[in-house]
């Protein structure tokens, strides 16, 4: 009877009532696919955040460690690439602003330089998060892949600044990609390179839904030697504890909200536990904010929010913000050392 009209069907459905065994099977199976579907396509940054493991909530005052460590093949997936090119200096022009940019490779790593009167200033850069939920199974091949792709950024763009690449540590699907850019017209010229296409195809099958990106500006530190890597970082393999604030603040408390979080960046660069305290803003929504502390350990993580300052900042968030905070924890996958995270002058 399924291939009988509908009239023929109610009537099969009256003769024969094992009919609708099958029936409501179908129905039951489509109603699960309809309702899920949407749960997965209907992400964003925002939700990505603000899921369950990341509510604040939920969200532990003190890392906890992943079951499943990406392993050493994820830092190291730059062997091959970096065995046949030669250490030394390279020089490409910048077609923006004719400035003539040194990019040294040491370690494994490129620095990018420019010439002191002429590097960008920090409120010319911009940073992209590309937040990536990643099939089961597929974290490692996803990481040995990512991190190929950021160093092959830094290698040959001289507008990448910084390629940190960070997993989260309760659900390790979870990858945030974080580039930052000397200004505008360099992060448009990296979707336009053959290993940004080369990647994109490579994690096309990897990737649970498609990847989703938020475009920031920098709003803390100011320094630019805190954004670049060191020249001579440091072999130190470290894994850093990585909290990221989503933030959004009620209409008109923009300033406020960066003022005060500025001024909780500046008490936490005197706490030698505190690698980071990066402000971002996104530039589609100005009130929408990202703030990434990154500490040594998680017992620097504990000291330093168990602290009088951050409890005033928290204190002042709860009056400042709209609707709940996203919290994420998350670790590094790339940069591997400590060296390549750490702020270089205390002075933002």
């Amino acid at each position: 009877w399924i291939g009988s009209d509908r009239i023929g069907v109610m009537a099969a459905m009256r003769t024969s009532p094992l009919a609708l065994g099958p029936l409501l099977l179908t129905i039951i199976m489509i109603t699960s696919l309809t309702v899920s579907v949407p749960r997965l396509t209907s992400s964003t940054p925002s939700s990505f955040y603000s899921a369950s493991c990341f509510s604040s909530s939920s969200a532990p005052s003190v890392l906890r460690r992943r079951e499943r460590r990406t392993p050493k093949s994820a830092r190291l997936a730059t062997g091959t690439l970096l065995a046949e090119r030669q250490c030394g200096l390279l020089f490409n022009p910048r077609p923006s602003d004719g400035v003539r940019w040194a990019k040294k490779k040491h370690r494994g790593t490129s620095i990018v330089a420019a010439e002191v009167d002429t590097q960008p200033k920090v409120q010319d850069y911009q940073a992209t998060h590309v937040f990536c939920m990643v099939r089961d199974g597929k974290e490692e091949e996803f990481a040995d892949v990512s991190v190929l792709h950021s160093v092959t950024s830094l290698d040959e763009e001289p507008g990448v600044v910084r390629s940190d690449i960070v997993q989260n540590v309760g659900n390790p699907s979870q990858f945030v990609l974080i580039q930052v850019y000397a200004d505008k017209a360099s992060m448009i010229a990296h979707k336009t390179t053959d290993h940004y296409a080369k990647w994109r195809a490579k994690v096309a099958d990897m990737l649970l839904i498609p990847s989703e990106e938020l475009k920031m500006a920098i709003r803390f530190p100011m320094k630019p030697s805190n954004w670049y890597y060191p020249e001579d970082p440091e072999q130190n393999i470290h894994e850093l504890t990585c909290r990221h604030f989503s933030i959004r603040t009620q209409p008109g408390m923009e300033r406020e909200f960066r003022e005060a979080s500025i001024l909780l960046a500046r008490n936490a660069m005197l706490n030698d536990d505190v690698a980071r305290f990066d402000i971002l803003q996104h530039l589609d929504d100005s009130r929408q904010f990202m703030v990434l502390q990154i500490f040594k350990s998680p017992k620097g993580q504990l000291e330093f929010t168990s602290s009088n300052a951050f409890k005033s900042w928290m204190g002042k968030l709860s009056e400042i913000k709209e609707g709940d905070a996203g919290v994420g924890d998350f670790c590094n996958i790339f940069p591997s050392e400590l060296s390549m995270w750490e702020y270089r002058s205390k002075l933002a």
